[in-house]
């Protein structure tokens, strides 16, 4: 997560990733009905970064908005996370 800040989207549009280099574990996740910031695209980033040595994972939560984590029912997502935190030893 990044904090908010009128700085990221400009930023995040300038920044050169280079997706082969190693990188702490990255879980990307995604709700089906983001409009913002669509599933397609986390999926195709986490495409990108299958180049890398690093772990990276996609996970998409089906009938989820961009508002992922302060919907009804927000445990399921941050217990998939904390799961994930677990297994990857992070």
């Amino acid at each position: 997560m990044v904090p908010e800040s009128r700085r990221v989207p400009r930023e995040s549009l300038t920044a050169r990733v280079d997706f082969k280099k190693p990188h702490p574990q990255l879980l990307l996740i995604a709700g089906s009905a983001d409009n913002s910031i669509p599933a397609s695209l986390n999926e195709s980033n986490y495409a990108k970064y299958k180049l890398s040595p690093s772990v990276t994972d996609f996970k998409e939560f089906a009938g989820r908005t961009h508002f992922i984590i302060g919907q009804k029912n927000w445990e399921e997502v941050a217990d998939y996370v904390l799961a994930w935190l677990n297994e990857k030893g992070v």
